[in-house]
């Protein structure tokens, strides 16, 4: 996570968003992982594919479709902007 965290926080300088950054809004997206690894233990459906896949593609965290989706869905919960890295 390290590695995501330090590309999170490269990649959103200058960004209008850069200044939601911190560590709350960090152990928030932690919380809302477990709580959807929890709802899919009891019913798949109801849980948040989006990340169900980051968490399996946490096992793989230096391959560059990895590190790139789960950048940008952890962008997306951070700035709450579906293009965090869109041109402003």
């Amino acid at each position: 996570m390290i590695v995501l965290y330090y590309l999170l926080f490269e990649n959103s300088t200058g960004q209008k968003w850069e200044k939601k950054l911190s560590r709350s809004k960090l152990v928030d997206f932690e919380r809302a992982r477990l709580a959807n690894r929890k709802i899919a233990e009891e019913e798949l459906a109801k849980a948040d594919y989006d990340l169900l896949e980051f968490d399996r593609l946490n096992q793989t965290p230096n391959h560059a479709y990895a590190l790139k989706f789960r950048l940008e869905l952890l962008a997306k919960f951070i700035s709450g902007k579906s293009d965090p890295f869109a041109a402003t």
